[in-house]
């Protein structure tokens, strides 16, 4: 990466966690610094659109804007989305531009659009704005079936197979992550730049595939970069989750959060991460990552692990006697 490499600019998490491997809820909690509700389609109330991200700094003269390569109409997200009153740029809007290099439609597959449109879209917008701007970018390439629009060049894993192009479509976001950089400060160098992710993916470890359900780091375990020309050089690497990101941007500009939200800012003196984990919808395995521990609950298995934060010794603990108790303590809490 041209831009993101530069340890003088960049500040990144060692580790990065989301607490349900799921689009919308994550995107939820982005935005709110609160967990999703992991059971059915996330309902937005108003005192959630009034305690957010969007509202926060548009209550400060921002443009607000959410464009994503793929669909916005599934799970509630696009409903979500206006309820939040962010200007939408999907994958239908997207795929009536032009690309400049080929004169012809960018590519789409079946789940978005190339995610090059989105620097294209970026710049149409930057062009008309004279204010401060707010700006939740999406890119679909990582997401099934993995999308790589020039596998000749971005080929350094095997494209034939469901991970390597998955891996190749990850070098190609890469690139695209370059480019909406350069539109940005070429518009205003000013520019803060967060790069996280919603969920990882599974190829077959722990017995799962694609994402949602498992609760080990191949799904919850995200990248997290900020970036702007103000950091300097040894800023240490921490942990975090997304449900810290809003309570962080608060702290960072410093504004008060009136109302209670269940992240907090990595920046606050004494900081430790903690996050309560659950897999989507039936909520089949339960977790939690605190401090330096995480632990696993699966229910289909009976199985409870204790183990590092990446997922490293691991320790068997379904025969502790206290593991019932435990147990319902997870359930408790999400």
């Amino acid at each position: 990466s041209r831009c993101l490499n530069s340890p003088e600019y960049t500040v990144r998490a060692a580790n990065f966690f989301v607490p349900t491997p799921h689009t919308t809820m994550s995107i939820y909690s982005l935005l709110t610094g609160s967990y999703g509700d992991y059971r059915s389609r996330q309902k937005l109330s108003s005192g959630d659109a009034a305690n957010s991200i969007p509202a926060m700094l548009r209550n400060r003269g921002y443009g607000t804007y959410f464009l994503y390569s793929g669909p916005t109409y599934f799970e509630g997200l696009h409903e979500m989305l206006n309820g939040f009153g962010l200007t939408i740029i999907n994958k239908e809007k997207l795929e009536k531009l032009i690309d400049p290099a080929t004169g012809r439609p960018y590519k789409s597959f079946n789940w978005g659009v190339d995610d090059a449109s989105l620097v294209q879209a970026s710049a149409g917008i930057l062009s008309r704005s004279s204010g401060p701007g707010l700006y939740f970018i999406g890119l679909s390439s990582t997401h099934s079936p993995y999308f790589n629009p020039d596998p000749s060049r971005f080929s350094r894993f095997d494209n034939s197979t469901a991970e390597g192009r998955y891996r190749n479509s990850i070098d190609y976001e890469v690139r695209v992550i370059d480019m909406l950089i350069e539109t940005f400060m070429r518009h205003n160098s000013d520019t803060l730049f967060v790069i996280v992710s919603d969920h990882g993916e599974s190829f077959g470890q722990e017995g799962y595939s694609k994402h949602s359900f498992s609760l080990y780091n191949t799904e919850i375990c995200v990248p997290f970069i900020m970036l702007h020309s103000s950091f300097g050089r040894g800023i240490t690497p921490f942990s975090g989750s997304i449900i810290d990101v809003y309570p962080a941007l608060a702290d960072m500009m410093g504004i008060s959060i009136t109302s209670p939200v269940d992240g907090r800012s990595v920046f606050m003196r004494g900081y430790v991460p903690k996050l309560f984990l659950s897999s989507w919808r039936d909520g089949e395995s339960k977790g939690l990552v605190y401090g330096s521990r995480k632990w696993i609950y699966s229910r289909r298995a009976g199985t409870l692990y204790e183990m590092k934060p990446d997922d490293s010794e691991r320790i068997d603990l379904t025969g502790d006697p206290g593991k019932t108790s435990f147990v319902k303590f997870l359930g408790r809490q999400y």
